[in-house]
């Protein structure tokens, strides 16, 4: 059976630990490609899905 891997991942605010709604933003993949987006009303991004474990950066915009 085939492992897959997903994940998203929150925005909050350093000040208030509070989450970042409708917040621009980009997931840099592993392989360099970009995804772009707007957080959520809890503050969380798309999820990134993938077959093979992979670093991702995530750029607040």
């Amino acid at each position: 059976m085939p492992v897959h891997f997903t994940d998203r991942l929150q925005v909050v605010n350093d000040a208030t630990d509070g989450p970042i709604p409708y917040h621009p933003y980009t997931i840099q993949r592993g392989d360099g490609s970009e995804e772009h987006g707007v957080t959520d009303a809890s503050g969380f991004t798309h999820t990134v899905s993938s077959h093979l474990a992979e670093t991702i950066k995530l750029f607040v915009e």
